[in-house]
């Protein structure tokens, strides 16, 4: 409304310069001019400063799960870019995902949570609306109504996530098929080793609790080997 009553009054005010009376004219040419100029001047603050605007979140949460198919591990990646301060999160919220996404970089900022109870992203987006319905009345027609101001992703990875980039992810990969075999055979003994020391100290250990004692001491001899691993990256 606030574009027709600038041209309403921008036609008004020429026709009142040339047709008015006498008597009339200087009165009108102030009221049409002084409409014009109220115009043009909310429009201005309407588009540069978001006059009759008002900023809304909207949260939205989604399951997280790995980034790549790697058995036995979750990871989220992400792609450096420039210098390495930015980056490019890929990213899937659905097993049966086949690529993942990858975060915008416009007005968009990222940040990782470790060590989260649920692997989970949570996207805060933030819009402009208009106030109330006067504001939508008056300036419905710039099409500025639901405007996109700014986007954060946090991502949520739970105990166990690996956060790499691309280039680190291919190299795991690598470095773990070419250890594999290793790896295994040294869990599997680090796993007899504890079972020996358990029964010692307790002689009437039923099998589920050896069976328990053995995964246990695998699993701590497999992320030593993986810290091993996760300092050769680059």
């Amino acid at each position: 409304m606030i574009v027709i009553t600038l041209i309403i009054s921008t036609l008004a005010l020429f026709f009142a310069s040339i047709f008015g009376q006498k008597m009339w004219r200087p009165i009108l040419m102030t009221i049409f001019g002084l409409t014009f100029i109220a115009s043009l001047f909310f429009i201005v603050q309407n588009d540069h400063n978001h006059y009759g605007m008002k900023t809304v979140t909207e949260t939205k949460t989604q399951t997280l799960v790995s980034s790549a198919d790697a058995k036995g591990m979750s990871m989220l990646l992400y792609h450096p870019l420039g210098n390495g301060t930015e980056k490019v999160y890929l990213y899937r919220t659905d097993s049966h995902q086949s690529k993942p996404k990858a975060t915008q970089t416009e007005k968009t900022t990222n940040s990782v949570q470790k060590n989260a109870d649920k692997a989970a992203l949570v996207t805060t987006t933030k819009y402009r609306v208009y106030k109330n319905d006067a504001a939508k009345f008056w300036f419905g027609i710039s099409g500025n109504d639901h405007e996109f101001v700014s986007r954060h992703n946090t991502f949520k990875v739970a105990k166990g996530w690996l956060v790499l980039s691309d280039t680190q992810a291919k190299q795991l990969t690598k470095t773990l098929k070419r250890q594999q075999a290793q790896i295994k055979a040294g869990a599997t003994n680090a796993g007899k080793q504890a079972v020996m020391a358990a029964m010692q100290a307790n002689p009437a250990m039923t099998a589920t609790q050896q069976q328990a004692v053995a995964k246990k001491a695998a699993m701590a001899y497999q992320q030593a080997a993986m810290a091993k691993v996760m300092v050769t990256l680059k």
